[in-house]
């Protein structure tokens, strides 16, 4: 197949950038990572389905198209029995690719309900998070209270000299182990932070993903209905040509001409 460079394909190649982007991200939340999989997994199926469908339609209409307009020809000479084999082999292909078409369209409308529910479950992720992280916010408050209050005493009992040894020893021990502490919920609030900052591009690039699976969807039905359209005005040429002697058959074989002309142009 030729390189296209229609809407589906750009919507083709969005989906694609989109995904691969998803695929790279890291520093994500545990509970994200096991989604950004499945994402990942579930477009590139869709893709995969995307491209049969753009693969097999266009080459139903670069074979068939050059065949129709022979076929008028014909029927515009009079040759109502060459027309009646090029729309036959024709009506037969327009059969074969709606049943693939509709095929592919099913499974990909099947994975809507899931594709749509990976935002709402980052939502939900990205809310768990902040909580977390305001949750840690509070204990490095506390813990940092704790440092200033144990670092006054500290010099409280240098200033008693020998009589406050003791309590100094204890106030460095403390001062030390809140230090430390509040180093350590520090360090996790800032890996959070980060974590949020990636669920942040990994939601942006689902809402780019989830925007353009609906608009494949939507062109991927158009031709879906455009193929179904085609099969009928073929079959209808065939019915004219068998029990009417062609009087109509050149108007319908004109039509589908422009309908699988149309539907190349859907296509790419």
């Amino acid at each position: 197949m030729a390189t296209t460079t229609g809407l589906l394909s750009q919507t083709i190649a969005n989906l694609k950038s989109l995904n691969q982007q998803l695929g790279a991200m890291t520093n994500l939340p545990a509970s994200a990572q096991g989604l950004q999989q499945s994402a990942q997994s579930l477009f590139n199926t869709d893709v995969a389905n995307l491209l049969s469908i753009q693969s097999s339609t266009l080459a139903y209409t670069s074979a068939n198209i050059p065949q129709l307009s022979t076929a008028v020809s014909n029927l515009q000479a009079g040759d109502t029995t060459g027309a009646a084999v090029i729309v036959d082999a024709a009506n037969k292909g327009a059969i074969a690719l709606s049943a693939t078409v509709g095929s592919l369209l099913n499974n990909i409308m099947a994975t809507k309900t899931q594709v749509i529910s990976f935002s709402n479950s980052l939502i939900s992720i990205e809310q768990d998070l902040q909580n977390q992280i305001i949750a840690l916010q509070v204990q490095v408050s506390a813990a940092e209270s704790r440092v200033a209050q144990y670092n006054k005493e500290k010099y409280y009992f240098l200033a008693l000299g020998p009589f406050g040894l003791v309590g100094l020893g204890i106030a460095i021990g403390l001062l030390v182990t809140w230090n430390n502490k509040a180093n350590d919920l520090s360090a996790q609030a800032s890996s959070m932070n980060a974590q949020a900052a990636g669920l942040q591009a990994m939601m942006a690039s689902i809402k780019g993903l989830i925007n353009n699976f609906s608009t494949a969807v939507s062109q991927i039905s158009n031709i879906n209905n455009s193929v179904t359209f085609l099969s009928a005005d073929i079959q209808e040429v065939i019915t004219d040509l068998n029990q009417a002697g062609g009087s109509a058959a050149l108007i319908y074989l004109m039509t589908a001409q422009h309908e699988a002309e149309t539907l190349a142009t859907d296509a790419s």
